[in-house]
């Protein structure tokens, strides 16, 4: 039986711990500033998250469904989406 951990980028793992594990898998949120979006840790780092905070407009959403189907597919596991 295959054991897979799943989070998304608000738990703030470090990517030394993640690397280390290979059943560990997270999903970037989306982080929008000033109304562009942002892959969390791939498009955009915490700092400069961080460092916007005070002159930007930023906001959080949920993860982009292709990253969710992208993460379940690494995993082996048939990702589909039925609205």
């Amino acid at each position: 039986m295959k054991v897979a951990v799943l989070t998304d980028s608000a738990a703030n793992i470090n990517k030394a711990f993640i690397d280390a594990h290979e059943n560990l898998f997270v999903v970037p949120l989306m982080i929008s500033i000033d109304g562009k979006e942002y892959r969390d840790q791939i498009e955009i780092s915490a700092s400069d998250r961080y460092d916007q905070l005070d002159t930007h407009k930023i906001k959080t959403s949920l993860p982009a469904l292709k990253d969710i189907e992208c993460i379940l597919k690494k995993i082996n596991w048939n990702a589909t989406y039925t609205a």
